[in-house]
Protein backbone atom coordinates (compact mmCIF):
# COMPACT_ATOMS: atom_id res chain seq x y z
CA UNK A 1 0.00 0.00 0.00
CA UNK A 2 1.13 3.51 -0.64
CA UNK A 3 1.73 6.26 -1.15
CA UNK A 4 -1.46 7.40 0.58
CA UNK A 5 -2.83 10.95 0.72
CA UNK A 6 -4.96 10.11 3.76
CA UNK A 7 -4.61 7.63 6.63
CA UNK A 8 -7.59 7.28 8.96
CA UNK A 9 -6.73 6.10 12.48
CA UNK A 10 -9.48 4.10 14.19
CA UNK A 11 -7.66 2.15 16.93
CA UNK A 12 -7.92 1.95 20.70
CA UNK A 13 -5.88 4.66 22.44
CA UNK A 14 -3.03 2.39 23.61
CA UNK A 15 -2.32 1.46 19.96
CA UNK A 16 -2.15 5.05 18.62
CA UNK A 17 1.64 5.32 18.47
CA UNK A 18 1.90 1.98 16.65
CA UNK A 19 -0.75 3.16 14.16
CA UNK A 20 1.24 6.37 13.61
CA UNK A 21 4.37 4.38 12.79
CA UNK A 22 2.40 2.31 10.26
CA UNK A 23 0.90 5.48 8.76
CA UNK A 24 4.39 6.94 8.24
CA UNK A 25 5.29 3.89 6.13
CA UNK A 26 2.51 4.59 3.60
CA UNK A 27 1.91 8.36 3.71
CA UNK A 28 2.80 10.43 0.67
CA UNK A 29 5.03 13.45 1.37
CA UNK A 30 1.96 15.71 1.60
CA UNK A 31 -0.31 13.05 3.14
CA UNK A 32 -2.40 13.68 6.24
CA UNK A 33 -3.66 11.60 9.14
CA UNK A 34 -7.23 11.82 10.43
CA UNK A 35 -8.02 10.41 13.85
CA UNK A 36 -11.61 9.46 14.66
CA UNK A 37 -10.87 8.01 18.09
CA UNK A 38 -12.70 8.68 21.32
CA UNK A 39 -10.81 9.76 24.40
CA UNK A 40 -8.17 12.39 25.04
CA UNK A 41 -4.58 12.65 23.87
CA UNK A 42 -4.78 10.65 20.65
CA UNK A 43 -4.14 13.58 18.34
CA UNK A 44 -1.22 14.65 20.50
CA UNK A 45 0.23 11.12 20.40
CA UNK A 46 0.01 11.16 16.59
CA UNK A 47 1.64 14.60 16.40
CA UNK A 48 4.45 13.39 18.67
CA UNK A 49 5.13 10.44 16.41
CA UNK A 50 4.57 12.15 13.05
CA UNK A 51 6.38 15.35 13.97
CA UNK A 52 4.11 17.96 12.35
CA UNK A 53 0.82 19.33 13.63
CA UNK A 54 -0.12 20.35 10.11
CA UNK A 55 -0.42 16.69 9.08
CA UNK A 56 -2.76 15.49 11.85
CA UNK A 57 -6.49 16.22 11.98
CA UNK A 58 -9.05 15.14 14.56
CA UNK A 59 -12.72 14.44 13.97
CA UNK A 60 -15.18 15.48 16.68
CA UNK A 61 -18.82 14.61 17.23
CA UNK A 62 -21.43 16.27 19.38
CA UNK A 63 -24.66 14.67 20.55
CA UNK A 64 -27.28 17.04 21.85
CA UNK A 65 -30.43 16.33 23.84
CA UNK A 66 -33.28 18.30 25.34
CA UNK A 67 -35.39 17.60 28.38
CA UNK A 68 -38.99 17.93 27.15
CA UNK A 69 -40.55 17.28 30.55
CA UNK A 70 -39.86 15.23 33.65
CA UNK A 71 -38.82 11.74 32.51
CA UNK A 72 -38.89 12.61 28.79
CA UNK A 73 -35.75 13.42 26.80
Amino acid sequence: VGPADLCVVLVKGPHTQEAAKKAMQVLSPKGVVLTLQNGLGNREALVEELGSQMRVYQGVTNHGASILQAGEV
